[in-house]
Formats: C-alpha cells, sequence, structure tokens
C-alpha cells in the first residue's frame, strides 16, 4: 500500500461533475455508479501509481491510466498522488488536457 495521499485537482473535479451530468441526462443512478467507480479507481492508482502509461508528450511527469473510454490524467509529486483531468479517450487528448472544462460551461 502506498503512502501517497490523493489529491483531486479542481480541474479534474470539474471533469467529474460534467461527466456525471451527461450520464446522468439518461440515467441518475447510472452517473452516480460511475462516478463512484471512477474514485475506486483513483484509489487503486494512489495504491499503484506506476501502472499508468508515461503521457510526457502532454506534460513532463504526466501519466495517464484509461477507466472505461476515459483516461485518468496524474502525476505523483511531493508524497501526492495528483490527479488532474478526466477526459474522454476519443478526444484531441492534447487540446483536451490543455483546455479548462470550465469554460465549457
Amino acid at each position: 500500500m502506498s503512502d501517497l495521499t490523493l489529491i483531486v485537482a479542481a480541474t479534474a473535479q470539474r471533469d467529474i461533475e460534467s461527466i456525471g451530468r451527461f450520464i446522468a441526462q439518461d440515467s441518475p443512478a447510472s452517473a452516480r455508479s460511475f462516478v463512484d467507480r471512477l474514485t475506486e479507481c483513483f484509489e487503486r492508482l494512489r495504491a499503484m501509481p506506476g501502472i499508468g502509461t508515461v503521457r510526457h508528450e502532454l506534460e513532463p511527469g504526466l501519466l495517464g491510466r484509461s477507466y472505461g473510454r476515459y483516461i485518468i490524467y496524474y502525476r505523483v509529486i511531493d508524497g501526492n498522488l495528483l490527479v488532474q483531468r478526466v477526459v474522454h479517450g476519443a478526444r484531441d487528448q492534447r487540446n483536451a488536457f490543455l483546455e479548462d472544462p470550465e469554460a465549457d460551461q
């Protein structure tokens, strides 16, 4: 078990909220379930941070791990696992990672 502290950045939190709202249009229960399973995945990453794929092309030190159709972008820094973004895999990852999800609202 890792000693890392899990931190979810504001940008990732906005991503999660946006994903939840989208799924909830069809099924609020499915949206809650998806968000719960997604956050469980964050805990697995905290326990085993090395299971992600290096994504230096987006940012030095960045890792990515797929979850369903989404990619969780994170990094390990100063004893923390910082989840930075959660982006749909069909999107242009460079542009999606760099944009502010708040701009879509």
